[in-house]
C-alpha cells in the first residue's frame, strides 16, 4: 500500500487547515472489535496515542495479549528512502523500518490491529497494511480527533473529517 500526501490537482500537499482533522479509512473489517465505529467497552492496547484521548474510548491495558484490539498511531519520521526505480514514482517514497513492521505484524498476529499513519511524506507499508485489521491515514489529526472519528465512522472505507 502506497499512500501519499498530495492533492488531486497536482503534487502539492493538501491545504493544512482543510485536511488536518481528516481521517481516511483505507481498510476496515466486516465485523469484530477493529470495525468502525469502535465500541466504548473495548480493552485497548495503544501506542502513539495519548491516554487522555483514549480515556473515553475503553479500558487501556498494558500488553496486546490482554486487549480486544490494538491501536497504533504512526508518525513515520524514521523511514528508509526507496529509489524511484523500485516505486515507479518520480517523488521520494519511504518505507517503514523492517524491524518496526515485523514488530507490528507480531502484534497483529495476537490481536486485531488498527494502524493509523500520519502522512507527513509518501510512505509504503504493504506488509503492515495486509496484517492490520483496519488502516486509517490522517494529515495531522490530533489524538482526540482520531478517537472521535473512530467512534463515529459508519464502516465502509471513506473520508471522515472531524474538526
Amino acid at each position: 500500500m502506497l499512500v501519499e500526501n498530495r492533492s488531486a490537482h497536482g503534487s502539492a500537499p493538501p491545504p493544512a487547515d482543510a485536511c488536518r482533522g481528516s481521517v481516511i479509512v483505507l481498510k476496515t473489517p466486516e465485523s469484530g472489535p477493529a470495525r468502525f465505529p469502535l465500541t466504548k467497552d473495548l480493552l485497548i492496547y495503544a501506542e502513539g496515542i495519548g491516554q487522555e484521548a483514549l480515556a473515553c474510548a475503553g479500558t487501556l491495558v498494558s500488553t496486546p495479549d490482554l486487549a480486544d484490539v490494538a491501536i497504533v498511531r504512526l508518525q513515520p519520521s524514521v523511514t528508509i528512502p526507496l529509489p524511484a526505480s523500485q516505486t515507479g514514482s518520480p517523488r521520494p517514497t519511504h518505507r517503514l523500518p523492517t524491524t518496526e513492521v515485523e514488530r507490528l505484524c507480531s502484534i497483529a498476529s495476537e490481536v486485531p490491529l488498527i494502524v493509523d499513519v500520519t502522512l507527513n511524506q509518501s510512505v509504503i507499508f504493504p506488509e503492515l497494511a495486509s496484517a492490520a485489521s483496519a488502516v486509517t491515514v490522517n494529515f495531522g489529526a490530533t489524538d482526540a480527533q482520531w478517537v472521535r472519528a473512530a467512534h463515529q465512522h459508519l464502516g465502509a472505507p471513506h473520508l471522515l473529517a472531524v474538526s
